[in-house]
């Protein structure tokens, strides 16, 4: 595994100001993860101090900048959910999927639309789920919206990682696009309802951060 710390010398010059990285043997003190699952971690060394003093100045000269959020907005609202007018998804075709979702895109759209609230309310959690926990503990989103929010997020992670596991099961390239024929009735039907309400994204995004840009 490697580590990242910061450091000097000659590695940490090869690698920029204060970096430098490590092979070393994992670390056993660390309890065993919870039902079996594989512990994903990334450590990082150094002083916090720094990190804390680079996030309060960031979170610090975002206040009032309303032409930051209104063009982020704009970048979030780009993305359109893969439904028609009649609600029925839109299936994308290559050369190595039939009918297939690209779920990373539409996991993307989830994350930066709580990432830019978390932004502009001050919240500095970095985990999408409790970014949403808290906008919604602030009255920011109301409960069903933030239980929508929620829905959405680890329903789109579950079936990403439930066809990256099968690919690497059959020893498969690993991708982020899901053939819809592999997907249950009532998967596809969760899958359309999710896209639907996601319709509804671009429509907050616009009265919260771009009707009111004065430029």
């Amino acid at each position: 595994a490697f580590q990242r710390y910061v450091g000097s010398g000659a590695a940490g010059r090869r690698l920029g100001p204060g970096v430098r990285f490590r092979r070393h043997a994992p670390e056993r003190r660390h309890r065993p993860p919870a039902c079996g699952r594989p512990a994903l971690r990334s450590f990082v060394y150094g002083e916090r101090a720094l990190f804390s003093n680079l996030e309060d100045y960031v979170f610090s000269i975002l206040k009032g900048r309303s032409a930051f959020f209104y063009f982020l907005a704009q970048s979030v609202s780009r993305f359109k959910p893969p439904v028609n007018v009649f609600g029925n998804i839109i299936t994308e075709s290559s050369k190595h999927h039939t009918e297939s979702i690209d779920l990373k895109n539409s996991l993307s759209s989830v994350i930066m639309f709580a990432r830019i609230y978390a932004l502009y309310h001050g919240i500095r959690h970095k985990n999408t789920s409790k970014r949403i926990d808290s906008l919604t503990a602030r009255e920011v989103f109301s409960t069903p919206t933030g239980n929508e929010l929620n829905f959405h997020f680890h329903y789109l992670m579950y079936l990403r990682m439930k066809e990256q596991i099968n690919q690497i099961m059959h020893r498969e390239a690993i991708g982020n696009s899901i053939e819809m024929k592999k997907l249950i009735g009532t998967e596809q039907l969760l899958l359309k309802r999710v896209f639907l309400q996601m319709n509804s994204y671009e429509e907050k995004l616009s009265a919260e951060f771009m009707s009111s840009f004065k430029g």
